[in-house]
């Protein structure tokens, strides 16, 4: 074979690769999470920035992504039975966090329910719980574990 032949074809293959590049890198199979309600009903993987994360006196906590709950296509939500399990989140506020579950629809907005610290993927392996955080107790709120606060972040 011809040396003349051998390197035009090896420089395309080098360009076809060096441009498919980006492409590859932006293959991401987690979703932004303004597009969650169009996976209503599947199992996806959902990011964004955690803006922030609050609890109702029920201890349901809630991971908001923008700053009006209400006009926010897509929330997380963790009930007080599964928060033991998952940890206190608030050292995430800010930070870009993916979530892995079914999205299912709640009242017109797209949501995951978060049972197990596994759906979070984050780049460390374990948030810090409060040493005396217990989402289980009444009281777990009145200690400082977590500010009471409604879904828009406004303590009460």
């Amino acid at each position: 074979m011809k040396l003349s032949r051998v390197v035009p074809a090896v420089l395309m293959f080098a360009a076809v690769m060096i441009l498919a590049l980006p492409v590859m890198a932006a293959d991401d199979p987690c979703i932004p999470f303004e597009k969650a309600p169009e996976y209503i009903g599947k199992k996806v993987c959902v990011k964004g920035t955690l803006v922030r994360v609050s609890m109702l006196k029920s201890g349901t906590m809630f991971l908001n992504f923008c700053q009006d709950y209400r006009n926010c296509p897509f929330t997380v939500v963790i009930f007080r039975s599964d928060a033991p399990d998952i940890g206190d989140l608030r050292a995430l506020q800010g930070k870009e966090i993916r979530v892995e579950g079914k999205v299912r629809d709640y009242k017109g907005q797209a949501e995951i329910v978060m049972r197990d610290r596994k759906q979070l993927l984050v780049d460390f392996n374990r948030v810090p719980l409060p040493a005396e955080f217990d989402a289980t107790r009444d009281d777990a709120v009145r200690r400082g574990a977590m500010p009471r606060q409604d879904r828009r972040g406004r303590a009460w």
